[in-house]
């Protein structure tokens, strides 16, 4: 389990290249049905694929029969800094190793460096917080009279969403056992489309839209689809979709997975919107065409991912995380004890499984 796309695919290559066994992938920015069927060539014992390499998007929604997780790190990028994972986090992970009804109802759970295991063990060791309280969130009526309000008492436009959930959460007041849920997400992608003269619901339709964040593709077509939505005219895809070609890099593989959120943004505002915009049943054949063209495209590419340049070494990545989280918590030196070894990928002829010496 690694934490960053290039650490995945270095260390899928490095299995590939020291053993005669073969890996599939699992990431979040992969296409649902892409990642369904890297999970079935990992789950079909005669497939070949006897490894998965994956990110935490391996506890997310995926039936997988896993004997054995091996942390390669555990720290990770999250959307605005570096950290440490959490004890659910690990627990979520190393629980996919080992499940009831799977042909691994025991499951192993290690980490590369070992360094890592105290943690780890201290994690799956620790007990689950009891669940006290429930998240509430505002519905759209919540905060069209909210806005409403704010417009009357003159303290800000009431169709800018981005201000008034910052308000309402400045304002709002929960008592029992609820809080005022995380709306981050909606904040973000309010502020991405506060420049349109939407009214406020069809700006709340939008921000619980299916859009990956920290892809600039996919905000920059969710303006957009704004901007349509707002002067009324057609989805269009865009020639980025339609432009694409067979996979020679690692970028090109992005773009592709790139080109997937945006057709399947439009799919989904073609729904979300048909009383407002008409669909246009060519477009709406000419996305599922496309779709369905680059999947195959990334599925082709998943399986030969030894002919793409990669100059990555994902022991330094670690190490390098490991640094900067220690000087950030003020460890003196911010360096960890002991000296990195890369891994000896070898054979286990007894249980037909790798192991990490």
């Amino acid at each position: 389990v690694a934490f960053s796309r290039k650490d995945i695919f270095a260390i899928k290559r490095e299995i590939e290249e020291q053993t005669n066994y073969k890996c599939a992938v699992v990431y979040g920015t992969l296409p649902p049905e892409t990642r369904s069927e890297q999970a079935r060539l990992f789950n079909d014992p005669d497939s070949g694929y006897d490894i998965l390499v994956s990110s935490d998007a391996i506890g997310m929604g995926l039936n997988l029969n896993i004997r054995r997780i091996i942390f390669n790190s555990i720290y990770k990028n999250s959307s605005k800094e570096l950290v440490r994972l959490s004890h659910m986090e690990v627990k979520q992970i190393a629980g996919r190793a080992g499940r009831r009804n799977s042909p691994y109802p025991n499951g192993i759970v290690t980490s590369r460096c070992p360094e890592d295991l105290p943690y780890i063990k201290s994690c799956i060791e620790r007990e689950i917080d009891p669940v006290k309280r429930a998240a509430l969130l505002p519905t759209p009526e919540h905060l069209e009279a909210f806005g409403s309000t704010l417009g009357v008492s003159g303290l800000g436009e009431e169709s800018d969403l981005h201000h008034v959930i910052l308000c309402f959460h400045e304002l709002a007041s929960v008592e029992g056992d609820y809080f005022l849920g995380n709306q981050e997400s909606m904040l973000e992608i309010a502020g991405l489309i506060s420049d349109s003269n939407l009214p406020l619901r069809d700006k709340y339709t939008l921000s619980v839209c299916p859009i990956i964040l920290y892809s600039e593709r996919a905000t920059d077509a969710l303006r957009r689809f704004a901007r349509a939505l707002e002067h009324r005219n057609e989805f269009r895809v865009s020639t980025y979709c339609v432009n694409m070609h067979e996979v020679q890099d690692f970028d090109d593989l992005t773009n592709l997975c790139a080109n997937i959120n945006e057709l399947d943004l439009l799919l989904w505002m073609q729904l979300r919107f048909a009383s407002t915009v008409p669909i246009n049943a060519e477009e709406r054949e000419l996305a599922y065409q496309l779709k369905e063209t680059t999947i195959e495209h990334i599925d082709d590419a998943l399986l030969n991912t030894d002919y793409l340049d990669l100059d990555h070494c994902y022991i330094s990545s670690d190490r390098n995380n490991r640094e900067r989280f220690l000087r950030r918590n003020g460890v003196r030196g911010g360096k960890p004890k002991g000296k990195y070894q890369r891994p000896n990928f070898v054979r286990d002829q007894n249980q037909r499984n790798l192991r990490a010496t």
